[in-house]
């Protein structure tokens, strides 16, 4: 039995060398974004209000140009009967 195996052994020896097929290195993960700087309550309130009135702003712009339609007047109970005046009138 053990004349078998050596058999077997010798059948995988070769002149020859076999070279493992070489493999890229695993690359770091690129490194995250730098996070943005917290701000304070009073600079997230300004940053806002900020944005918000350039919105306005804007919306105003396109309704000068008439590009937008203005707002439809709104009706509060304190402003009914002129509302239902005018829209008799017209």
């Amino acid at each position: 039995a053990y004349g078998g195996e050596a058999a077997l052994l010798d059948a995988k020896v070769t002149s020859y060398v076999e070279h493992p097929v070489p493999i890229q290195p695993p690359k770091d993960d690129p490194e995250p974004a730098p996070q943005p700087l917290k701000l304070t309550k009073k600079e997230r309130k300004k940053m806002r209000t900020l944005r918000r009135k350039a919105k306005e702003q804007e919306k105003q712009e396109l309704i000068k140009q008439g590009l937008m339609e203005p707002p439809k007047p709104r009706v509060k109970m304190s402003n009914l009967v002129r509302v239902l005046a005018d829209a008799q009138a017209q």
